[in-house]
Protein backbone atom coordinates (compact mmCIF):
# COMPACT_ATOMS: atom_id res chain seq x y z
CA UNK A 1 0.00 0.00 0.00
CA UNK A 2 1.41 3.41 -1.00
CA UNK A 3 1.38 6.01 1.69
CA UNK A 4 0.60 9.44 0.56
CA UNK A 5 3.34 11.81 1.66
CA UNK A 6 3.77 13.88 4.38
CA UNK A 7 2.86 17.36 2.90
CA UNK A 8 -0.22 16.16 0.28
CA UNK A 9 -1.81 14.70 3.71
CA UNK A 10 -1.25 18.22 5.37
CA UNK A 11 -2.72 19.76 2.15
CA UNK A 12 -5.86 17.39 2.55
CA UNK A 13 -6.85 18.31 6.08
CA UNK A 14 -6.12 22.35 5.25
CA UNK A 15 -8.93 21.38 2.69
CA UNK A 16 -11.05 20.09 4.76
CA UNK A 17 -10.82 22.25 8.01
CA UNK A 18 -11.73 25.19 5.08
CA UNK A 19 -14.64 23.24 3.79
CA UNK A 20 -16.51 23.21 7.70
CA UNK A 21 -15.28 27.05 8.22
CA UNK A 22 -17.16 27.87 5.13
CA UNK A 23 -20.07 25.04 6.39
CA UNK A 24 -20.15 26.67 9.83
CA UNK A 25 -20.38 30.44 8.15
CA UNK A 26 -23.25 29.60 5.82
CA UNK A 27 -24.82 28.22 8.70
CA UNK A 28 -24.73 31.17 10.91
CA UNK A 29 -25.56 33.51 7.46
CA UNK A 30 -28.95 31.69 6.77
CA UNK A 31 -29.61 31.61 11.01
CA UNK A 32 -29.20 34.90 11.12
CA UNK A 33 -31.72 35.18 7.84
CA UNK A 34 -34.01 33.23 9.72
CA UNK A 35 -34.13 35.68 13.06
CA UNK A 36 -34.59 38.40 10.81
CA UNK A 37 -37.76 36.95 8.89
CA UNK A 38 -39.58 35.61 12.01
CA UNK A 39 -39.86 40.10 12.66
CA UNK A 40 -43.57 40.89 12.64
CA UNK A 41 -43.18 43.85 10.71
CA UNK A 42 -40.16 45.76 9.63
CA UNK A 43 -40.01 48.76 10.64
CA UNK A 44 -37.25 51.61 12.21
CA UNK A 45 -39.26 53.66 15.05
CA UNK A 46 -37.27 56.84 14.37
CA UNK A 47 -38.42 56.53 10.78
CA UNK A 48 -42.01 57.02 11.33
CA UNK A 49 -43.58 60.41 10.78
CA UNK A 50 -46.80 59.36 11.42
CA UNK A 51 -49.31 56.87 12.92
CA UNK A 52 -53.16 56.09 12.11
CA UNK A 53 -54.83 53.80 14.29
CA UNK A 54 -58.23 52.67 13.21
CA UNK A 55 -60.89 51.29 14.31
CA UNK A 56 -65.20 50.63 13.13
CA UNK A 57 -66.38 53.53 14.50
CA UNK A 58 -63.41 55.90 15.51
CA UNK A 59 -59.58 56.85 14.36
CA UNK A 60 -56.36 58.88 15.70
CA UNK A 61 -53.81 60.70 13.69
CA UNK A 62 -50.44 61.14 15.56
CA UNK A 63 -47.87 63.41 13.69
CA UNK A 64 -44.04 63.70 14.41
CA UNK A 65 -42.88 67.27 14.20
CA UNK A 66 -40.04 69.35 14.55
CA UNK A 67 -41.20 70.62 18.25
CA UNK A 68 -41.97 66.65 18.97
CA UNK A 69 -45.35 64.42 18.10
CA UNK A 70 -48.77 66.41 18.09
CA UNK A 71 -52.00 65.33 17.60
CA UNK A 72 -53.88 67.28 15.04
CA UNK A 73 -57.52 66.54 15.83
CA UNK A 74 -56.91 67.61 18.99
CA UNK A 75 -55.65 71.48 17.90
CA UNK A 76 -52.22 70.26 17.67
CA UNK A 77 -51.76 69.49 21.40
CA UNK A 78 -48.08 67.66 22.18
CA UNK A 79 -48.66 63.71 22.28
CA UNK A 80 -46.60 61.64 24.79
CA UNK A 81 -43.64 61.37 22.80
CA UNK A 82 -42.35 58.38 25.84
CA UNK A 83 -45.46 56.36 25.49
CA UNK A 84 -45.62 56.52 21.09
CA UNK A 85 -41.62 55.37 21.23
CA UNK A 86 -42.35 52.49 23.53
CA UNK A 87 -45.65 51.50 21.21
CA UNK A 88 -42.76 51.71 18.06
CA UNK A 89 -40.41 49.93 19.61
CA UNK A 90 -43.22 47.09 21.00
CA UNK A 91 -44.44 46.85 17.40
CA UNK A 92 -40.60 46.32 16.30
CA UNK A 93 -39.96 43.65 18.95
CA UNK A 94 -43.08 41.42 17.73
CA UNK A 95 -42.30 38.11 16.14
CA UNK A 96 -44.27 36.07 13.81
CA UNK A 97 -43.78 32.43 13.90
CA UNK A 98 -45.98 29.72 11.92
CA UNK A 99 -49.07 31.42 10.41
CA UNK A 100 -52.39 30.07 11.94
CA UNK A 101 -53.68 31.31 8.12
CA UNK A 102 -52.53 31.64 4.99
CA UNK A 103 -55.46 33.35 3.37
CA UNK A 104 -57.79 36.29 2.88
CA UNK A 105 -60.78 34.47 3.59
CA UNK A 106 -59.32 33.27 6.96
CA UNK A 107 -58.21 36.76 7.86
CA UNK A 108 -61.79 37.90 7.55
CA UNK A 109 -62.70 35.39 9.69
CA UNK A 110 -60.11 36.23 12.33
CA UNK A 111 -60.75 40.28 11.99
CA UNK A 112 -57.69 40.36 10.12
CA UNK A 113 -59.42 41.34 6.91
CA UNK A 114 -59.22 44.36 4.95
CA UNK A 115 -62.61 45.21 6.27
CA UNK A 116 -64.12 43.71 9.46
CA UNK A 117 -61.31 44.39 11.38
CA UNK A 118 -60.50 44.98 15.26
CA UNK A 119 -58.10 47.40 14.61
CA UNK A 120 -56.06 49.20 11.77
CA UNK A 121 -52.61 50.48 12.47
CA UNK A 122 -50.90 52.62 9.73
CA UNK A 123 -47.43 53.68 9.82
CA UNK A 124 -45.87 56.31 7.64
CA UNK A 125 -42.40 57.34 7.21
CA UNK A 126 -40.05 58.82 4.03
CA UNK A 127 -39.95 55.16 2.55
CA UNK A 128 -43.83 54.62 2.47
CA UNK A 129 -46.14 52.80 4.64
CA UNK A 130 -46.68 49.60 6.63
CA UNK A 131 -50.80 48.65 7.35
CA UNK A 132 -51.07 46.32 10.30
CA UNK A 133 -54.35 44.35 10.86
CA UNK A 134 -55.60 43.46 14.11
CA UNK A 135 -58.34 40.99 14.83
CA UNK A 136 -59.45 38.88 17.76
CA UNK A 137 -57.82 37.89 20.39
CA UNK A 138 -57.12 33.89 20.48
CA UNK A 139 -56.16 33.90 24.55
CA UNK A 140 -55.01 36.61 27.27
CA UNK A 141 -52.52 39.27 25.84
CA UNK A 142 -52.08 37.86 21.99
CA UNK A 143 -53.74 39.00 18.87
CA UNK A 144 -54.71 37.48 15.26
CA UNK A 145 -52.26 40.33 13.62
CA UNK A 146 -51.03 40.44 9.32
CA UNK A 147 -49.28 42.98 7.64
CA UNK A 148 -50.98 44.36 4.63
CA UNK A 149 -49.50 42.70 1.41
CA UNK A 150 -49.22 39.21 3.35
CA UNK A 151 -52.03 36.69 3.39
CA UNK A 152 -50.77 35.57 6.66
CA UNK A 153 -52.34 35.83 9.92
CA UNK A 154 -50.07 35.19 12.58
CA UNK A 155 -50.70 35.51 16.35
CA UNK A 156 -48.79 38.15 18.43
CA UNK A 157 -47.95 38.96 22.30
CA UNK A 158 -50.41 42.42 22.36
CA UNK A 159 -52.85 44.05 23.70
CA UNK A 160 -55.75 45.74 21.56
CA UNK A 161 -56.21 47.83 24.78
CA UNK A 162 -52.65 49.79 23.80
CA UNK A 163 -53.69 50.85 20.69
CA UNK A 164 -56.41 52.92 21.90
CA UNK A 165 -57.90 55.93 18.74
CA UNK A 166 -58.89 58.28 21.80
CA UNK A 167 -56.97 61.30 22.18
CA UNK A 168 -57.23 61.15 25.93
CA UNK A 169 -54.78 57.62 25.68
CA UNK A 170 -52.30 59.97 24.21
CA UNK A 171 -52.02 63.14 25.13
CA UNK A 172 -48.96 64.65 27.02
CA UNK A 173 -49.54 65.68 30.41
CA UNK A 174 -46.23 67.13 30.64
CA UNK A 175 -47.01 70.41 29.43
CA UNK A 176 -47.33 72.12 32.23
CA UNK A 177 -44.16 71.16 34.05
CA UNK A 178 -40.80 73.04 35.02
CA UNK A 179 -37.89 71.41 35.97
CA UNK A 180 -37.46 73.64 39.05
CA UNK A 181 -34.01 74.67 38.18
CA UNK A 182 -34.94 76.59 35.25
CA UNK A 183 -37.13 79.31 37.64
CA UNK A 184 -35.51 82.41 38.00
CA UNK A 185 -38.64 84.31 39.46
CA UNK A 186 -41.78 83.71 41.56
CA UNK A 187 -44.39 86.03 42.02
CA UNK A 188 -47.15 84.25 43.88
CA UNK A 189 -49.86 87.12 45.91
CA UNK A 190 -47.33 87.96 48.62
CA UNK A 191 -44.44 85.41 47.90
CA UNK A 192 -41.59 86.16 45.94
CA UNK A 193 -38.71 83.77 45.57
CA UNK A 194 -35.58 84.56 43.85
CA UNK A 195 -32.71 82.75 42.21
CA UNK A 196 -29.25 82.27 43.75
CA UNK A 197 -26.51 80.05 42.40
CA UNK A 198 -29.15 77.71 41.41
CA UNK A 199 -31.12 77.74 44.64
CA UNK A 200 -34.52 79.07 44.60
CA UNK A 201 -35.18 80.71 48.12
CA UNK A 202 -36.03 84.75 49.17
CA UNK A 203 -34.01 87.64 49.08
CA UNK A 204 -34.80 88.94 52.09
CA UNK A 205 -36.17 87.26 55.55
CA UNK A 206 -37.19 89.59 58.54
CA UNK A 207 -34.98 88.56 61.57
CA UNK A 208 -37.22 87.05 63.96
CA UNK A 209 -38.53 84.48 60.81
CA UNK A 210 -36.49 81.46 59.51
CA UNK A 211 -37.45 79.48 56.35
CA UNK A 212 -39.70 76.29 56.42
CA UNK A 213 -37.79 74.14 54.02
CA UNK A 214 -40.47 71.31 54.43
CA UNK A 215 -43.38 74.06 53.06
CA UNK A 216 -41.01 75.72 50.77
CA UNK A 217 -39.83 72.64 49.38
CA UNK A 218 -43.65 71.99 48.85
CA UNK A 219 -44.65 75.19 47.23
CA UNK A 220 -42.28 74.72 44.82
CA UNK A 221 -42.99 71.38 43.59
CA UNK A 222 -46.48 72.32 43.34
CA UNK A 223 -45.56 75.17 41.34
CA UNK A 224 -43.82 73.09 38.64
CA UNK A 225 -46.30 69.94 38.74
CA UNK A 226 -49.52 71.36 38.07
CA UNK A 227 -51.49 68.71 37.08
CA UNK A 228 -54.61 68.30 34.43
CA UNK A 229 -56.36 65.41 33.39
CA UNK A 230 -58.06 66.41 30.03
CA UNK A 231 -57.09 67.94 26.88
CA UNK A 232 -56.85 71.47 26.87
CA UNK A 233 -59.39 73.67 25.14
CA UNK A 234 -57.87 75.96 22.40
CA UNK A 235 -60.67 78.65 22.72
CA UNK A 236 -61.81 80.01 26.20
CA UNK A 237 -64.65 78.16 27.96
CA UNK A 238 -67.97 79.64 28.21
CA UNK A 239 -68.06 82.08 31.45
CA UNK A 240 -64.20 82.33 31.13
CA UNK A 241 -64.23 86.23 31.00
CA UNK A 242 -66.67 86.45 33.81
CA UNK A 243 -65.59 84.16 35.85
CA UNK A 244 -63.64 85.26 39.28
CA UNK A 245 -59.82 85.22 39.58
CA UNK A 246 -58.65 82.36 41.92
CA UNK A 247 -55.23 83.60 41.82
CA UNK A 248 -53.03 85.22 38.99
CA UNK A 249 -49.31 84.39 39.71
CA UNK A 250 -45.82 85.22 37.42
CA UNK A 251 -42.84 82.50 37.03
CA UNK A 252 -39.96 83.73 34.99
CA UNK A 253 -38.19 81.03 32.76
CA UNK A 254 -35.01 81.85 30.94
CA UNK A 255 -35.46 85.59 31.00
CA UNK A 256 -39.16 85.84 30.26
CA UNK A 257 -41.43 86.45 32.35
CA UNK A 258 -44.79 84.39 31.95
CA UNK A 259 -48.41 84.75 33.61
CA UNK A 260 -50.72 82.03 34.63
CA UNK A 261 -54.22 82.87 35.61
CA UNK A 262 -56.44 80.61 37.02
CA UNK A 263 -60.28 81.02 37.06
CA UNK A 264 -63.54 79.61 38.84
CA UNK A 265 -65.77 78.31 39.60
CA UNK A 266 -67.27 78.21 35.91
CA UNK A 267 -70.75 76.19 36.18
CA UNK A 268 -71.09 73.83 32.69
CA UNK A 269 -73.55 71.57 31.70
CA UNK A 270 -72.26 67.65 31.61
CA UNK A 271 -74.30 64.74 31.25
CA UNK A 272 -77.21 66.93 32.04
CA UNK A 273 -75.72 67.68 35.33
CA UNK A 274 -74.11 71.48 36.43
CA UNK A 275 -70.45 71.19 37.21
CA UNK A 276 -67.77 73.56 38.62
CA UNK A 277 -64.96 73.99 36.76
CA UNK A 278 -61.48 75.72 37.20
CA UNK A 279 -58.95 76.66 34.12
CA UNK A 280 -55.55 77.86 34.33
CA UNK A 281 -54.01 80.09 30.75
CA UNK A 282 -50.75 79.99 31.08
CA UNK A 283 -49.48 83.00 28.67
CA UNK A 284 -46.98 80.60 26.82
CA UNK A 285 -49.53 78.23 25.33
CA UNK A 286 -52.51 78.94 23.25
CA UNK A 287 -54.76 76.70 25.74
CA UNK A 288 -57.08 76.41 28.71
CA UNK A 289 -56.25 73.76 30.79
CA UNK A 290 -59.34 72.25 32.97
CA UNK A 291 -57.76 72.09 36.92
CA UNK A 292 -59.79 70.17 39.30
CA UNK A 293 -60.49 71.87 42.26
CA UNK A 294 -58.41 69.36 44.56
CA UNK A 295 -55.52 70.76 42.45
CA UNK A 296 -56.47 74.09 42.68
CA UNK A 297 -56.79 74.23 46.58
CA UNK A 298 -53.23 72.53 46.98
CA UNK A 299 -51.60 75.57 45.17
CA UNK A 300 -53.23 78.19 47.22
CA UNK A 301 -52.91 76.62 50.63
CA UNK A 302 -49.39 77.90 50.30
CA UNK A 303 -49.19 81.15 52.16
CA UNK A 304 -46.03 83.69 53.27
CA UNK A 305 -46.57 83.12 57.05
CA UNK A 306 -46.37 79.16 56.73
CA UNK A 307 -43.29 79.52 54.67
CA UNK A 308 -41.39 81.69 56.91
CA UNK A 309 -42.27 80.84 60.75
CA UNK A 310 -40.89 82.38 63.81
CA UNK A 311 -37.30 81.52 64.88
CA UNK A 312 -37.04 79.24 67.68
CA UNK A 313 -35.58 80.90 70.75
CA UNK A 314 -32.50 79.45 71.89
CA UNK A 315 -31.47 79.43 75.93
CA UNK A 316 -27.26 79.79 76.14
CA UNK A 317 -26.87 76.81 78.47
CA UNK A 318 -25.47 77.85 81.93
CA UNK A 319 -21.97 77.16 82.90
CA UNK A 320 -21.13 75.51 86.55
CA UNK A 321 -19.22 78.73 87.59
CA UNK A 322 -22.32 80.96 86.86
CA UNK A 323 -24.31 78.67 88.79
CA UNK A 324 -22.04 79.23 91.45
Amino acid sequence: MTKLPITKVLLILLVVQGAILCFKNSSASILQVDSTSSQFVKIVPEAVKKIKIEQPDKSLELEKTADGWLMPSAENFPADSLKIDQLLHDLQALKATSPVATSLSAAKKLKTGVTGFEKKLTLVSEDGEEVIFLGSSPTFKKLYARVNGSDNTYIVDYQAAELSPSTTSWFSADVLKIQPKELELVEFKDIVLEQSDGILGFATIPENKEVDRKELQGFVNKLTEIAYSEIPLKVAPAGWEQAATVVSYDLMLKGAKQNYLIKGPIKQKVAEKDVEKYFLKAAQFPFYFELSKYEVDALTAFTLDKMLKDKTSVVPATSTEEKK
